[in-house]
């Protein structure tokens, strides 16, 4: 059980760090001068409390952290083919993220968009799968 804990709250630490650096980019590439967590629409949606958009954005990085800490506790399941862990890891990474990413109001709903989104997350996730992998693959014949 402790391990459960400690290994949440180290994820969730992670969540919110990688969170406040994207975040802070962001403001930085769109030329912000007063710093905003998310986008114009999540804090509009705020606006007549924008600590709380700020609290909104803190429970969406912890979730996100949550979701890609455990998310990979799917690669240790030995069992399993790497084919198996990989289209379940995709798939909960792929559900959650895109959940969280509405609920944080980083892109309209709509087709299109949920399109590129996709587009846009797939090509991500296999640029980092093949990364690890190969990294993985080169660190064993060692």
């Amino acid at each position: 059980m402790n391990r459960y804990i400690y290994h949440s709250i180290k994820f969730i630490a992670l969540g919110e760090l990688f969170g406040l650096v994207f975040s802070l980019f962001f403001n930085y590439l769109y030329g912000n001068f007063i710093y905003m967590p998310s986008t114009n629409l999540l804090q509009e949606e705020f606006s007549r409390r924008p600590l709380n958009g700020m609290l909104f954005s803190v429970i969406i990085w912890a979730l996100m952290g949550l979701l890609f800490g455990w998310g990979a506790s799917i690669f240790e399941i030995q069992r399993w083919s790497l084919t198996k862990q990989t289209l379940i890891n995709f798939s909960i990474y792929y559900i959650g993220f895109t959940a969280l990413a509405i609920l944080a109001s980083w892109f309209p709903l709509s087709l299109p968009h949920l399109l590129l989104f996709s587009s846009i997350f797939t090509i991500i996730y296999a640029v980092i799968w093949l990364i690890t992998y190969f990294l993985s693959r080169k660190k064993a014949e060692n």
